[in-house]
């Protein structure tokens, strides 16, 4: 997996996200790191944080989407913060 594919599904989640009438306020692109234990067999993996802005119910559509997307290692989406 390649930080050009990352880049591509960093795009499709914002467009999840303004669909559902959220705001993207911003996108951080880390890139290629090392993980801090192995998941799936994996140990690198590119870091992107997507900061976005929208009512509570509406995290949940963003988070289910993430969870069903196999090039998603790990989706976490904190709220009341």
């Amino acid at each position: 997996y390649d930080e050009a594919k990352a880049g591509e599904e960093a795009d499709r989640v914002s467009g999840w996200i303004k669909d559902l009438g959220g705001e993207v306020a911003e996108v951080q692109k880390w890139g290629k790191r090392r993980l801090a234990y192995e998941i799936r067999k994996k140990r690198d993996g590119v870091y992107t944080m997507i900061v976005w802005n929208g009512q509570g119910p509406m995290v949940k559509e963003p988070e289910r989407r993430l969870r069903l997307n196999e090039s998603v290692m790990r989706a976490r989406c904190p709220t009341g913060t």
